[in-house]
């Protein structure tokens, strides 16, 4: 109503997302691997950007990943643009 975000930084959840956590969210992604069953979904989430940041989340342990930050940014370009990264391999 005013203009300002409902959800803050200090104030709420929010804050922070995207490329800065996508370090955290690896290491969560490998951590949350080790401790769950195999056959649970884990869904890699901060800072895909480009075909390769899909294949870490991969490694770490995640069964797929999301996408916001990109989305932002890019619009739908951003599936031919990781998708064209894995064709290249």
């Amino acid at each position: 109503e005013n203009g300002q975000p409902h959800i803050t930084y200090l104030q709420g959840l929010a804050g922070l997302g995207g490329p800065a956590l996508k370090a955290i969210a690896l290491e969560n992604v490998r951590r949350m691997r080790q401790v769950l069953r195999p056959d649970q979904f884990i869904i890699g989430a901060a800072g895909v950007m480009a075909w390769s940041d899909v294949e870490e989340f991969e490694a770490a342990g995640a069964s797929a990943v999301y996408l916001t930050s990109a989305y932002w940014e890019y619009g739908n370009r951003i599936f031919e643009k990781i998708l064209l990264g894995a064709m290249k391999e």
